[in-house]
């Protein structure tokens, strides 16, 4: 399962966010319910582009999500609608892969030595 979102922020600062969300469980939104059901450390975070103004955030936004079969996403609403919805019992027990959990935990690996400074920019996945 994916989410894609979109931030004015740094990606960490945004990861960082969302982890608190889920932690304090204020919201029973699917990204939430799954970061708590799963742990945030099989979860992979990724920056998918950087663009210079909300509008073309936006944008690529909607074509990031475009690319995805929508019950792959965590997202419930359309991009950019900010429109939330419960977790759907029908996705509650979906179980990854022992491949995904690793993706998961590389990627979050990876994030944390990026935190620490101990990663260049050359090793980040950006597309």
């Amino acid at each position: 399962m994916l989410y894609v979102g979109k931030t004015c922020y740094t990606t960490a600062y945004r990861w960082r966010q969302h982890k608190t969300e889920a932690r304090i469980a204020r919201n029973q939104w699917p990204l939430y319910v799954a970061m708590r059901t799963y742990g945030v450390v099989n979860f992979e975070v990724e920056t998918v582009g950087v663009v210079r103004d909300k509008r073309q955030l936006a944008n690529l936004e909607r074509a990031t999500l475009a690319r995805f079969e929508t019950h792959l996403l965590y997202n419930t609403a359309g991009a950019g609608a900010g429109g939330r919805k419960k977790y759907k019992s029908s996705q509650k027990g979906t179980t990854l892969t022992s491949s995904h959990k690793q993706k998961i935990g590389n990627s979050l690996k990876r994030w944390w030595a990026e935190k620490r400074g101990e990663v260049n920019d050359n090793y980040k996945s950006e597309f």
